[in-house]
This record gives structure tokens, C-alpha cells and sequence, in this order.
């Protein structure tokens, strides 16, 4: 048996050895937008919108009946520079706007409306705050939208369009050639029908009367994004009413960032990547931020405030395969031991559910069946409830000091078959489920396919356990601490439009922040898709409220497929950091910036050459990464922005001195140095493959540090990307592959791609056993294997 070797395997066994030239992962296929040296700007795709308190803001208005954001509070009761307008001035400002120095308003007097309250019209009538319902500012707070008392302009307002997003409802109807009943969505209110963001509402509005419920919000309820990195609020910042989550899984992150189901309250006109304000953030958005909602208590870092009922993997069996193997498994949701609605199907059920299905209300043929915990009726191994059931086999060959791990690459089952094989070893066998696409020996094997008995996989032993983070791979945790859900429509609780990730929990490599576990990051499996589900109403939909692109009534299909893993380019992808490598230049034996000294003077001078100490040893090493252009004796020269590798290497062994101690490298621009202050920044790692260390295909992120500490641990704008491996960077061809003659490419390198994988030197050392071709042959062959990303063309 051979699995498949991606480029992973090769960066496993090779990278340390050829970090120069080795490409990336097969799974990572997308790159950086823009190279090293550069600042992360608001659009670029790894931005996080991180948010930050607004905390004296509060509604006012002025003599003349105006409303207005005040945000600072010390302005001695007038309106001042960069308060936001919530109606229109007299016929010249619109609302939406802030105010400017020279504008007629600015120092208006005004008093506070302490009643003003954030309100939200439940037009869908499900009883919880969504994304769908409007939101308003009721004035007076009475409850109702009204126009306010004689004598004024205007009364409540809109701050979205009422309804937010097009409304639908789920109805069931009977196809009248099977007589199967399916759920269907149907169009019954459309977005902006009943009034369009900053109506200020009249006695002849069409919303007047309509029942207003409080917002849920965050205290203080309004904050905005350091759009300038200044450090505080003010010309051109973003201002957003953030919106309250009980059950996201981190608070910090679910309160600090931009998410779906916040309002839109300030944004500059024709911002190039923002809608409007006026909106509400949705899927899709490029401000949106992916927070997993959770469900377990068990863990430490999740409060029991915060969970759900707690879903665990179950099954009950229509067609036995015998042996007590479980067939038909499900996520049982509401964990009521039953099929009910909203579980969610993991393989076929009957002939009449796929998998990555949700049990909806037409679903007559399972719903209500009971299920068993998964593991329970094995009658070898007798009552495992409490036996991880995710496992992984370890395919990419990506290792954390020294041991592997669960991450990107690899291939993950759900261990139906608990038969261990004849030394005690869980093995991958009959009745396992593939939770991802699998390749073994030539063969591919689809994401949720069950094993059969003979199928290429079947006998290869587990690794390890799914979940346990590169720190501490054997942990076992029950299904419920690795799931997180996107609350798609933003309703608070596991609902139809809704998606499912296995987590891959990186908050033991990376101390005690569980940023990773906040939100959807690389290595993340997808579990359950809406788009993709056969049964959902929203399958491939050409039209739904829980989006947005450009064009407002135009749907794109962007989210990726369930049973995949989350790559660093994809939609629901979020950046997020680890703990500080090194703050400022380091000391010595710790990492950091350091030089070596080349010239014989004191200090760092024109002919030393400055680097990054990842591992601290206090000389150059494998890993360490080259911040100026490297020549050594004439013989030697090494481009900036690149890994030392583990052979080969030049400068291998130069002793570093410590940057801190150099006041001429501080003040250098040269090459990498140029984007480096003179001191306070922290240096950051995003695991980019989620091995949870150091690896080839990682990145280096410098963070300017300011008053803020809740955007330490993602990439935000203003970030300086310090170092990008240059493969990975799209600009180094215009995002286009170059074109040039056709390659003469080796007869083993199947897929052309100027690089021999590990399946295409199998075939090539099978071919030599055969006596096909010669040991020059398959040594050359061997050589271009070794050459990983570099290639042999």
C-alpha cells in the first residue's frame, strides 16, 4: 500500500533541507496576494476587522431636532468634528456622514436622548434577534416604530432597511411522482420593503406601528475600526453597532471583531471592499469575521453560559453490515437520542438521505428514529462511549518537535469499526467513514465514502486522535469540544442555513488565547454545508438573504464544499497568530534579530548580514530566516526573504550577535530591515498548514504595537508581512503562471508539473525492479525527487 505523497511529505522530509525552493502543499493551493516587505491593508484578503470601544458614545440631538452619534462625550454638550450624522441636516449633510471642521454643525449644542434605544423588528416572527430582522433606533423607546411627537422632523429610525434581507419561509411540498415530500424556500417579504436604511419615520411611513424588541448588543454597544491605525477614533473610521453572542466560543474574539448580524452605522462613501452602511455584515462579506459558535462545557476555556445542548456522533442501523458496525451515522445535534430536526446525516441513510444532509420536517423515513452513541453495541471492544471516534491517519508528514500531528493534509475517519488489528492498534477498516477526499496507491476515495473491506486504506493504522493540537496529539476529546458552528443568520442557535466545522484546536501551541478556536482557521474540516446538501431548501440556491457580494441582488457561490479542510485563501479562512516569537530585536539566546558580524567592526555595517534567530541558538541555522541579501566569499549568495536550510548552506554556523545591542541595524534600511522600526513590535507566526510549529510554509507577521491588545493575535491592517516564502506570493508572476516553450518533461513525472512526487518515483523504482530502466535512471529520478518545489527543469 502507498498513500499518496503530496508536497506536503516532501516539505516534511525535505523542506528544512531546501527552504529556498521547496513550493507548497498541494492543499495549499492559493497564495499571499502580496510579498514580504508590504502592510496589510484594510482590503487585502487576510485582513481581521478588529473593533475597538467607542465607550463614551451616546445618541444626542440638537435644538434644531437633529440626531447625532456622539462618540467622545467631551465636547462640552456640542457637536463636534467626526460625530456621526443619524438624519439629515437641514437639506445640506445627508445622514451617514461625519462631521468636518468647517460644516455648519459643528458646535451645535445638544442634549442627550437617554431614552434612544437599539431595537430590532422581528418581521420573520421566530422570536430571536437574526439576520433577517430590521434594525431601528427607537427614540422614545415605547416599543413600536412611531413618528415621534408634534411638532418634530422626524421620529424613530431606521439604521438598516426593514426588512434587512429578503425573508423566506421554509414550506413543505409533495412531489406527485414518488409522493415525497422536500422543504422548500419560499420568497414572503423582500428586503427594504417596509422602509429603506435612515427612513426617518413619518405618521406616513409604511412601518409605523411595527413592534420593536431591544438589541442584543455588547456593552458599550458601539465601536469602530482604527481605519488610519492612529490609535483612535477618528476621520474615516468604521462605526459599527456590535451585536451580542452568548454562544460564541471565545467572547474576547466574538466582541472585538466584526461579525455576522452587525449593523453598518458609519462607513465612508465608496469604501472599495465595505458595502454600505445602513447593512448589516453577512456571509460573505469581506469584513466579516467567522466565529465558531460552540457547544461544549467540558473545556476550560468555554463558559457554560455559552453552550448549546451538546451533540455527539450516534447511528442506528436500517441494513446491518454485521459484526455490530454501525452504517447509518448521524450528528446528533440536540443530543435527545433521537433523529430529529437539525441533526445532521454523516453517510447514507437507507436510499433516501446522502450524507452532509440536515434532517428537515419532510423527512419522514428517519425522523424519530432512536440512535445509539456511537461505539456502544461493538462487541469487541464492548461499551467505548467515551473512545475518541475522530481519528487521522498521517499522509501530509508534518511534525511538531519532532512527532506528528494531526494537521492539513491529513486524512480523517470516524471510527465506526473499533475492531483493533492483531498488536492492539486501531486501525482503519470496515465501515470507517472518510471525512475527506483520500488517495492510496493510485486510487481516490470521496469524502464521506464508508471502507470496505479491501479498499487500499483498509488495515493502515490510525495516528493519533483528531483534535489534540500539535502540543498534545494524543488528547482525546468528545465531538462536542471540536465542534463550532457559523451562525449563518446570525439567530443565536444551530439553525437551517447554518455550517459545521471539526476544529483542529491549536490553543495548546500557542499559549492560552484559543484564537484558533474562536474562528474558522487553516486546518478546519467542513462538516456540513447548506449549499451542498441534496435535502437542505437552500441547496444550490441561486438566491438567499444570508449574503452579500458586490452587486447586492446578485448571488455568487463562493463557500467551499463540506468534507474538505480549510486552506489559507478560502472565504471562511481567518488569519490568526501565534504568541510572540520575539518583541522588539530579542536578546541573545532567545530569538530574534541579530547579525552577523562580516566586516570585523563593531556593530552592524555594510558587509554584515541581519537575520531572523527563530530557535535562539545564537547562530545561523536551519530555519533561521535571511533579512538582507547573504554573500559569503564570492562563492555564496542568498536572496533576502529566504530559509536557511538544513545542508548546502553557506552561512550555516556564522555566530549572530544581537540586534538590540546594534544601534546602526535599528536605524538600517537595507533590504527586509526597511520595513523593521526602531523598537515596540511584537513578530508572529500563522500556521499556514496548522502543524503547530515552525514549518516551510508558515509566514512572519510584525504587529506595530499600540493601545490595542485585542487584534494581537490576528492579522489586521497596518501589519508589515515580514516574511512570506516567495513561491507562495502571486505577485511574483501578476497572479499568472508564466508561459514559455513546453518543458521536456521525465517520463515518470505523470502530471507534468516539473516535479517527480512521491507516487512518481514508486512507479519510477518499480520500473527499475523491472528492468526498465537503469540505477542512472532511477538515481537521476531519485536527485529530481529530492529537488521537492525547486523542480529539475
Amino acid at each position: 500500500m502507498q498513500w499518496k505523497i503530496s508536497v506536503f511529505l516532501l516539505v516534511a522530509m525535505l523542506c528544512l533541507a531546501f527552504t529556498g525552493s521547496a513550493a507548497a502543499d498541494e492543499h495549499v493551493k492559493c497564495t499571499w496576494e502580496k510579498p514580504c516587505g508590504t502592510e496589510v491593508e484594510q482590503c487585502d484578503q487576510e485582513t481581521v476587522f478588529s473593533l475597538y470601544d467607542l465607550t463614551d458614545a451616546q445618541i444626542v440631538t440638537t435644538t434644531d431636532g437633529y440626531y447625532y452619534l456622539d462618540v467622545d462625550s467631551e465636547d462640552g454638550n456640542t457637536i463636534s468634528v467626526d460625530d456621526i450624522r443619524l438624519t439629515k441636516f437641514h437639506n445640506k449633510d445627508i445622514p451617514n456622514t461625519q462631521v468636518g471642521p468647517t460644516d455648519q454643525d459643528n458646535g451645535d449644542a445638544f442634549t442627550v436622548v437617554s431614552d434612544a434605544t437599539l431595537s430590532y423588528a422581528d418581521l420573520n416572527d421566530n422570536g430571536v434577534y437574526d439576520a433577517t430582522d430590521g434594525v431601528v433606533l427607537d427614540i422614545d423607546d415605547d416599543g413600536t416604530i412611531n413618528q415621534g411627537p408634534a411638532g418634530s422632523i422626524g421620529g424613530d429610525i431606521l439604521l438598516t432597511d426593514l426588512p434587512a434581507t429578503d425573508v423566506y419561509e421554509v414550506v413543505e411540498e409533495v412531489d406527485p411522482a414518488t409522493d415525497e415530500s422536500y422543504a422548500v424556500a419560499t420568497l414572503v417579504m423582500e428586503k427594504g420593503e417596509l422602509g429603506q436604511a435612515w427612513d426617518w419615520v413619518t405618521l406616513s411611513h409604511d412601518a409605523v406601528g411595527t413592534d420593536l424588541t431591544d438589541l442584543p448588543v455588547t456593552t458599550p454597544p458601539y465601536k469602530y475600526v482604527d481605519a488610519d491605525d492612529s490609535d483612535n477614533y477618528n476621520t474615516g473610521d468604521k462605526v459599527y453597532v456590535k451585536v451580542d453572542n452568548p454562544a460564541a466560543l471565545d467572547q474576547r474574539v466574538q466582541s472585538n471583531a466584526v461579525t455576522i448580524g452587525d449593523v453598518r452605522l458609519f462607513i465612508p462613501e465608496n469604501d472599495p471592499c465595505i458595502p454600505d452602511c445602513g447593512t448589516k455584515v453577512l456571509q460573505g462579506d469581506h469584513d466579516a469575521t467567522y466565529v465558531l459558535n460552540g457547544f461544549s462545557s467540558d473545556r476550560p476555556d468555554v463558559a457554560t453560559s455559552q453552550c448549546n445542548d451538546e451533540p455527539y456522533l450516534a447511528y442506528y442501523t436500517h441494513g446491518e453490515l454485521g459484526d455490530g458496525i454501525p452504517t447509518e451515522v448521524y450528528v446528533d445535534m440536540d443530543g435527545n437520542g433521537v433523529v430529529s430536526l437539525g441533526d445532521v446525516r454523516l453517510t447514507n441513510v437507507s436510499t433516501h438521505y446522502p450524507p452532509n444532509s440536515k434532517v428537515v420536517p419532510s423527512n419522514r423515513f428517519d425522523l424519530g428514529h432512536e440512535l445509539a452513541p456511537m461505539g456502544t453495541n461493538n462487541p469487541v471492544t464492548g461499551n467505548n462511549v467515551g473512545d475518541a471516534d475522530l481519528k487521522y491517519v498521517e499522509t501530509d508528514g508534518q511534525a511538531y518537535q519532532g512527532s506528528y500531528t494531526y494537521s492539513l493534509g491529513d486524512a480523517v475517519y470516524i471510527n465506526a469499526n473499533n475492531a483493533p488489528n492483531t498488536v492492539g492498534q486501531q486501525i482503519v477498516n470496515r465501515g470507517d467513514i472518510r471525512l475527506v477526499e483520500v488517495e492510496v496507491s493510485g486510487v481516490t476515495y470521496a469524502a464521506w465514502s464508508v471502507v470496505e473491506a479491501g479498499d487500499e486504506d483498509d488495515g493502515t493504522p490510525f495516528t493519533g486522535n483528531v483534535g489534540g493540537g500539535a502540543a498534545d496529539a494524543e488528547a482525546q476529546y468528545d465531538f462536542a469540544d471540536l465542534a463550532g458552528y457559523i451562525d449563518t443568520d446570525a439567530n443565536g442557535y444551530w439553525s437551517c442555513p447554518d455550517k459545521l466545522y471539526i476544529q483542529q484546536l491549536d490553543d495548546l501551541a500557542y499559549g492560552d488565547y484559543p484564537n484558533n478556536d474562536a474562528v474558522v482557521t487553516v486546518g478546519d474540516l467542513r462538516l456540513y454545508v447548506p449549499f451542498n446538501d441534496p435535502i437542505s431548501p437552500w441547496y444550490e440556491m441561486t438566491e438567499a438573504p444570508w449574503h452579500t457580494v458586490e452587486d447586492d441582488n446578485a448571488y455568487e457561490v463562493v463557500w467551499p464544499d463540506c468534507g474538505t479542510k480549510v486552506t489559507m485563501c478560502e472565504l471562511d479562512s481567518e488569519f490568526t497568530l501565534s504568541t510572540p516569537v520575539f518583541a522588539n530585536y530579542g536578546e541573545a539566546n532567545e530569538p530574534g534579530i541579530k547579525y552577523s558580524e562580516r566586516d570585523g567592526d563593531t556593530g552592524f555595517g555594510v558587509d554584515d548580514n541581519a537575520y531572523i534567530d527563530m530557535d535562539g541558538n545564537d547562530v545561523v541555522s536551519t530555519g533561521d530566516i535571511r533579512l538582507t541579501d547573504v554573500s559569503i566569499n564570492g562563492e555564496w549568495f542568498y536572496y533576502n526573504n529566504t530559509k536557511v536550510g538544513d545542508q548546502h548552506e553557506g552561512d550555516k554556523g556564522h555566530a549572530l550577535l544581537p540586534g538590540n545591542e546594534s544601534v546602526e541595524i535599528k536605524l538600517s534600511d537595507r533590504d527586509l530591515l526597511g520595513v523593521v522600526p526602531f523598537d515596540g513590535f511584537t513578530v508572529r507566526i500563522f500556521d499556514n498548514d496548522c502543524s503547530g510549529g515552525w514549518s516551510c510554509v508558515d509566514a512572519l507577521y510584525l504587529d506595530v504595537n499600540d493601545s490595542h491588545t485585542s487584534d494581537d493575535h490576528f492579522v489586521t491592517h497596518g501589519d508589515i508581512r515580514l516574511f512570506i516564502k516567495p513561491e507562495l506570493t502571486s505577485d511574483q508572476n501578476g497572479g499568472e503562471e508564466p508561459q514559455g516553450p513546453t518543458p521536456d518533461y521525465n517520463q515518470f513525472d505523470a502530471d507534468e508539473n516539473g516535479e517527480i512526487s512521491g507516487t512518481e518515483l514508486s512507479n519510477a523504482i518499480d520500473a527499475f525492479y523491472l528492468g526498465d530502466i537503469s540505477g542512472d535512471d532511477v538515481s537521476e529520478i531519485i536527485d529530481y525527487f529530492y529537488l521537492g518545489g525547486a523542480g529539475y527543469l
